[in-house]
């Protein structure tokens, strides 16, 4: 099997040492723990050979957010129903 670059090496250090930090603006910003940061966060850390590439990994994820989005009641139908 062949050995990964070490440029490749570094980077997957670097990202493992900024994860953690990146998910704890997110939350600061946003004040609480949200369900679409930790599933972006999630597609974000996919690796493998076997993993499709990345269009195909945001296209998933924006999949994903319209589904829940169309799941959901609009704004407007509840400031209309009484």
């Amino acid at each position: 099997m062949k050995s990964r670059p070490i440029k490749e090496k570094r980077l997957d250090g670097l990202e493992s040492d900024f994860e953690p930090l990146l998910i704890s603006c997110l939350r600061a910003e946003f004040g609480q723990p949200n369900a679409q940061v930790d599933r972006f966060l999630h597609y974000c850390s996919i690796r493998g050979s076997n993993v499709p590439g990345e269009p195909k990994l945001a296209k998933a994820l924006l999949d994903e957010i319209l589904k829940e989005k169309a799941n959901l009641p609009d704004k407007a139908d509840k400031a209309t129903s009484c």
